[in-house]
């Protein structure tokens, strides 16, 4: 709804459920799944952090690694922005998208642009199945969750001319191309909300403890187009259509000596 066009999702560890939705993004073109197989055994957290680390002195390290997803994209994008997946771009001017805003910038030697960073409290457990229709208004992060702090540029995130960039760090371009340079859009442009849990959080659940919050909803335009499009994705690829067996003529599997279909479905998921 922001104008992308294609996504490459990094996954490690997924359920066969979840992966179904991937995998439909996937047959339809819209997206590549790059599957972490690591022979190297990682601490938990290290798992994400696909880069080589670098000693240039004692007390100084440095990320080196060109991400995976910054060399995939690097010569058939024009633009490839850097979230995770609880985060969200969202556009705050009435009728503009991030592509439109993108657009403007085109001419301006800009290789690199920072979004200001909204955190949002997610308080609630996420469902694990997809029930029915009704689930969704209840249940989408966009309409739940609307609790906010202060935009910030700490922890920002990048969206970035891929071919412009020569080292990508996880927020934030280390080089670019002589001559283009970083921008930061202010927060009443653009900005992505990091739903960030008070549940589970690895790093602790305290942190919105010292943070100022206010609630700062997104638009009932946007949040009713996003609740049509996310449930015709997930009735497509959830919901079953169930077989009426008196419908098949006998002579359909007799003919060729066959077992009565209907006395086993094919298992497809």
């Amino acid at each position: 709804m922001e104008g992308a066009t294609f996504f490459y999702f990094h996954i490690g560890k997924i359920s066969d459920y979840d992966r179904r939705i991937l995998d439909e993004y996937v047959n339809q073109g819209d997206a590549e799944v790059k599957t972490l197989q690591e022979k190297y055994e990682r601490p938990f957290y290290g798992w994400q952090l696909i880069e080589i680390q670098v000693e240039i002195s004692p007390k100084a390290v440095f990320y080196v690694g060109f991400q995976d997803c910054h060399m995939r994209s690097k010569y058939h994008s024009k633009w490839t922005a850097f979230i995770d997946i609880d985060e969200r771009i969202h556009t705050n001017e009435p009728d503009r998208t991030l592509i439109d805003i993108l657009g403007h910038l085109d001419s301006q030697n800009i290789a690199e642009i920072q979004l200001a960073h909204l955190k949002v409290i997610k308080d609630g457990e996420t469902p694990r199945k997809y029930i029915g229709k009704d689930q969704i208004s209840r249940e989408l992060f966009s309409r739940k969750y609307v609790n906010t702090s202060e935009p910030t540029f700490q922890a920002s995130k990048a969206v970035i001319r891929p071919d412009k960039v020569g080292i990508m760090s996880i927020h934030y371009a280390v080089a670019l191309e002589y001559g283009w340079k970083s921008v930061q859009l202010d927060s009443d442009q653009v900005a992505f909300r990091h739903y960030r849990d008070v549940l589970h959080r690895v790093s602790g659940n305290d942190w919105a403890e010292n943070e100022t919050m206010s609630e700062n909803p997104l638009t009932n335009s946007f949040n009713r187009e996003l609740t049509k499009r996310v449930t015709e994705k997930l009735e497509f690829v959830y919901r079953k259509v169930p077989v009426n067996c008196s419908t098949i003529p006998d002579d359909l599997y007799k003919s060729r000596a066959f077992p009565n279909p209907c006395e086993k479905m094919l298992e497809t998921w």
